[in-house]
């Protein structure tokens, strides 16, 4: 309802079928380049820890994370850009 334009980037989940509290969301599917979404957009918030994520290349390619996870700090990249949360 703020005008936000959310996607998202999951290896394991290639298009959203079903949610109950959301379904506005149902069809989203997962972009196809996780480094080219996080130069495209304002913020980044980890909600999954994948092992296959380029965890470093997102940290610089991002301007603002909201890591849910500690998966960056888990991995010892430490930038000021990176709010645990």
């Amino acid at each position: 309802s703020w005008g936000a334009e959310i996607n998202y980037y999951d290896p394991h989940i290639p298009q959203i079928t079903a949610l109950r509290e959301h379904p506005d969301l149902v069809g989203l599917q997962s972009v196809d380049d996780v480094i080219k979404a996080c130069k495209t957009h304002d913020s980044v918030l980890l909600l999954t820890d994948h092992d296959v994520l380029p965890y470093g290349e997102i940290a610089q390619s991002s301007d603002l994370i909201i890591d849910t996870r500690n998966a960056f700090a888990s991995r010892n990249i430490i930038s000021n850009n990176i709010f645990k949360a």
